[in-house]
């Protein structure tokens, strides 16, 4: 349960005994905060010569401006913080979505004997999956995964069947999976699916596939 606080305040020349929840640090907060508008009109000409009532209700008026316009800026900043939170739990999903196909294509440069993941790699993992969109594509060019894997072989070779020395992406493997989430969010969706991945690949010009 809490603890109610007190604390003894000096607000416009007196003192008063302030008590709430909140810690004593607070509750001076908000007295210096009720001072400092009192010292803010106190240094208006105008101000000193209206009557005690009027200047209260000055006061109050303003301390009421002061807030709404705190709380209007709060929720824009809330609004400003919900946007970017939907929009890390999509990159999220999306980053999520591509990492699965990453490791399809861990799995065939370990059956090469190759210790790293190219945009090759990334390729043939697309086209081993038999009924997506890219893997169709692929097929109606004439590179299904049997060619593209004869074409890997023939082009960088092959090693020793290994996972233990894996030294990760290369770098067009990693610019073809960020054009991918690129394209993903360009159009709209949530996932990153092998039809933008065959996008990236594409657009890196420079890629080994």
């Amino acid at each position: 349960m809490s603890v109610k606080t007190s604390a003894d305040v000096l607000i416009g020349g007196k003192i008063y005994t302030l008590s709430g929840y909140e810690s004593e640090e607070y509750l001076q907060k908000v007295a210096n905060y009720i001072n400092n508008k009192i010292n803010e009109f106190d240094e208006m000409e105008q101000f000193r010569q209206i009557p005690a009532d009027m200047k209260a209700t000055l006061i109050e008026l303003n301390i009421a401006d002061d807030y709404f316009k705190a709380k209007e800026q709060a929720e824009v900043l809330e609004k400003a913080v919900r946007e970017k939170e939907r929009e890390i739990y999509e990159l999220q999903h999306d980053l999520i979505s591509a990492n699965i196909k990453v490791e399809s294509s861990e799995e065939n440069a370990a059956s090469l004997g190759h210790s790293y993941v190219g945009s090759e790699h990334l390729l043939l993992g697309l086209a081993g999956q038999e009924f997506s969109p890219a893997a169709m594509a692929l097929r109606r060019a004439g590179a299904d995964s049997r060619t593209l894997r004869s074409a890997i072989v023939q082009r960088v070779g092959t090693g020793v069947p290994a996972r233990s020395s894996f030294q990760g992406l290369t770098p067009n493997c990693c610019m073809a999976i960020q054009g991918a989430v690129a394209e993903s969010r360009r159009l709209g969706q949530n996932a990153v699916n092998s039809e933008h991945l065959l996008l990236g690949l594409l657009r890196s010009g420079d890629s080994g596939a």
